[in-house]
């Protein structure tokens, strides 16, 4: 085992618990669970029977697959191989997943039971030269586990370099219309590195994930940190509230990733909530504000836990800042940049706006930023800024000192009489409300304004509060300008 590649591929960022803990659990779902051993002879044999097959170096392989322990074999297997994994969303239609296929210009296919189908309809096409899906022969294709146990479990040779594309994640923005972001080897370790460190993660960590595998928030702040730090993840294969709740308890889970509505969901979950949460010590929000009355009602919940909040994306981290786990925190913030990154607010002509004014978040860090997006010079001229600096698309104001508070996307800002107003900064003051279960605000064109924001608002259950009571709560603890009609 090579210590260069556990530092320069992204596919061998196991190695630490195969060196050190090899018979300890690494991947475990319900009837099944992976030992830091088997989890390495099994990304082997993808790795050699890809080879075998004819991908070479750079080339693509399509994953579809649900959350499922053997998506992390593949993809990792893809990796460690020399070629570009591309996880897509299983559930979608077949001409979706052609779309993903065509412009990614994959040559090979690996799949679940569940999307066989659509993957022998895609590998009738002339450029896909491999394909293997559980229950495979059913569909013409090769059997996943047969093809599997006839390939090599040596490790292979690994030739690659820090800076080459090793992971092809899809994702819509803003515009809606898929993007392949190109993620390098050095991107991905670099970052499990930051949140291993960030966040005190170790080798007696469990994650438990249940947000999809194949988008960045659970696979690069849930997965990578723990397979890099010699922990284990407990996998399930969908979001399901209680099920999370009684996996905490029931598999010792240390953390969990997720978004703000999964942890409204949990809460929702009252017959679960007097289990045995001793063992839980983090949660991590990304993708949304966390607003801090539900912060509170967590809190609640789990006593000893700590809050991880930050601020990233799929094409710049994917963890960029950081309110931090010890030490000064600042409330509502979503922390500052994490080393190696550097952050400025931009405003009208790309002019760097002064602290207490908001505008679009600018990052730039050598190793953390996306190589591009495979197609799409467009996007890579509105995005790749001179210098190396990467525009986001994202709002945010920073303070004196440096500290970040999120302000929504930019496309969501609504000029309300001459003042620009946030949607997300309209939901955090009624979300302070004790009687506001959930919030969410848009606009709506208005004579006189322009744009005015409306919120649709969700009480806690069995409340009472009159729609001028929860106005006048607004006009006592926000800008009378930004009050929701």
């Amino acid at each position: 085992m090579s210590l260069n590649t556990f530092t320069t591929n992204l596919g061998c960022i196991t190695d630490f618990g195969l060196r050190f803990r090899p018979d300890a659990p690494a991947l475990l779902q319900d009837g099944l669970e992976l030992t830091y051993r088997q989890l390495d002879e099994r990304i082997n044999r993808v790795a050699n029977g890809l080879a075998a097959a004819g991908i070479q170096r750079q080339e693509r392989v399509l994953v579809l697959w649900e959350n499922d322990i053997r998506f992390i074999e593949t993809v990792l297997g893809t990796i460690r191989a020399g070629a570009v994994a591309v996880p897509i969303n299983p559930a979608l239609t077949i001409e979706k997943h052609r779309l993903h296929l065509q412009d990614s210009e994959a040559k090979a296919i690996l799949a679940s039971r569940g999307v066989a189908a659509n993957a022998a309809a895609l590998a009738a096409d002339d450029s896909v030269i491999f394909a293997a899906a559980v229950d495979g022969k059913s569909h013409g294709l090769a059997d996943y586990e047969a093809w599997l146990a006839g390939c090599a479990a040596q490790r292979p040779e690994i030739i690659n370099a820090p800076d080459d594309l090793a992971w092809l994640p899809y994702t819509s923005g803003s515009t809606g219309k898929p993007k392949g972001v190109k993620i390098a080897h050095q991107m991905l370790l670099r970052d499990a590195q930051l949140a291993v460190h960030a966040s005190y993660i170790d080798s007696g960590d469990r994650v438990i994930v249940s947000a999809p595998l194949f988008h960045m928030n659970a696979a690069a702040v849930g997965l990578l940190p723990v397979l890099y730090a010699g922990g284990s993840a407990y996998v399930l294969p969908k979001f399901d509230a209680a099920a999370v709740l009684r996996g905490i308890e029931e598999r010792r889970c240390t953390f969990t990733v997720g978004v703000p509505a999964m942890y409204k969901l949990m809460l929702a979950e009252k017959q679960e909530l007097s289990r045995d949460f001793s063992t839980m010590r983090l949660i991590c929000c990304g993708s949304a504000p966390m607003p801090p009355s539900l912060i509170g009602r967590l809190a609640e919940v789990f006593p000893r836990v700590s809050f991880v909040e930050g601020y990233g994306l799929t094409e710049c981290g994917p963890i960029a800042t950081l309110n931090p786990l010890v030490g000064p925190r600042r409330t509502g913030s979503i922390g500052r940049p994490l080393p190696g990154f550097e952050v400025k607010v931009v405003g009208d002509g790309d002019v760097e706006q002064p602290p207490g004014e908001a505008g679009e978040i600018w990052l730039r860090n050598s190793t953390c930023t996306t190589l591009g997006y495979i197609n799409r010079p467009d996007q890579d001229a509105k995005r790749l800024k001179p210098g190396g600096w990467f525009a986001t698309g994202d709002l945010a104001m920073q303070d004196d000192d440096g500290w970040l508070y999120f302000r929504g996307r930019a496309d969501d800002m609504m000029n309300v009489g001459g003042e620009n107003v946030y949607p997300v900064e309209v939901e955090a003051v009624l979300a302070r409300h004790p009687l506001v279960h959930d919030v969410a605000v848009v606009p709506v064109p208005h004579e006189t304004k322009g744009e005015v924001p409306v919120a649709f608002v969700v009480l806690e259950k069995e409340a009472s509060l009159a729609e001028d009571q929860l106005k006048q709560f607004f006009l006592q603890n926000g800008p009378a300008y930004a009050h929701p009609r």
